[in-house]
């Protein structure tokens, strides 16, 4: 399932913007990949 976590939840999970914050993928925020 893709969901994009709404402002805060994305500030909170990773707040350098790498994306890599919850998943550790490296992935931006622009196409989230939740397995």
């Amino acid at each position: 399932a893709s969901q994009e976590p709404n402002q805060s939840t994305k500030e909170r999970f990773d707040s350098s913007g790498q994306g890599g914050g919850i998943r550790g993928k490296g992935q931006k925020w622009g196409k989230p990949q939740f397995d």
